[in-house]
């Protein structure tokens, strides 16, 4: 090949790597990794640290795996690969970025065992429900006005991180006080449809069974009746069905027991 040939070539490579040099990895990714069976969607955040360094997490929806940290970050030009720590099977994933940044391709390998993957560009999930919610102000104030209701604040939580919160309407009527985004409310009964979502996530991930004695998991559980104190279960707690009467007045203003005490 002619010095000539051999120059222009050179520079050809240099300015594609310089080209992929400037487009950047950072930020949301969402695609699939290609099993035999239906795909397997994947979010993968990435991003570069403040001394340059790559980092990033992975969620699988589907094996309930939220924001599980990556390891073995690296990117060469159009080459980059990443590697989920602490799972069997060592899976890494290496793929190929696309000259305009929205795309990266390559192999997922675990076990011995290679599959197809495909990530596109995506817009955050934070910056989505923040679009998502225009004009749900408007909605919350014609909703006070329909109900009559003095005021209201709210906040909408996504991807772990709170996108929206405001008050509306007054917290004070006579004193005209705003209600703010920090204004307390007594949360009353609502506690009751925390509690069990909360007992509901142990059960999916079988910490916790319905139907087996509470004992199992609160040794220290004790009713007057020691029969009844070994049957309980944690579904009889959340429907009601233990032979406990109301107890308002015990915890109502009671600011001096202790959490034991109750």
């Amino acid at each position: 090949m002619p010095v000539r040939a051999r120059l222009l070539f050179v520079l050809c490579l240099l300015l594609v790597s310089s080209s992929f040099a400037q487009v950047t990895v950072d930020g949301h990714w969402e695609g699939e990794i290609r099993t035999p069976g239906p795909a397997l969607r994947i979010d993968v955040d990435l991003e570069t640290d403040a001394s340059g360094v790559l980092t990033g997490d992975i969620s699988i929806p589907a094996q309930g795996a939220r924001d599980l940290p990556l390891a073995d970050i690296s990117r060469d030009g159009s080459s980059i690969r990443f590697a989920i720590p602490g799972i069997p099977g060592e899976p890494t994933f290496s793929g190929t970025l696309s000259e305009d940044g929205t795309r990266i391709a390559g192999t997922f390998s675990q076990g011995g065992q290679e599959l197809e993957f495909e990530l596109e560009r995506a817009e955050d999930p934070v910056a989505r429900a923040r679009g998502a919610l225009e004009g749900f102000g408007a909605a919350i104030e014609q909703a006070l006005a329909d109900f009559n209701a003095p005021g209201a604040a709210l906040a909408v939580v996504a991807g772990g991180e709170t996108v929206w919160a405001e008050g509306f309407g007054h917290r004070d009527l006579e004193a005209e006080k705003p209600m703010t985004p920090d204004t307390l409310f007594a949360i009353g009964s609502t506690t009751k449809a925390m509690t069990s979502t909360l007992l509901g996530m142990l059960v999916d991930e079988g910490k916790l069974a319905w139907d087996e004695p509470l004992r199992e998991v609160l040794p220290t559980f004790e009713l007057a009746d020691p029969m009844i104190s070994a049957r309980v279960t944690p579904r009889d707690l959340v429907t009601h069905r233990t032979g406990l009467p109301r107890h308002d007045l015990l915890w109502y203003n009671n600011n001096e027991g202790t959490r034991e005490e109750l």
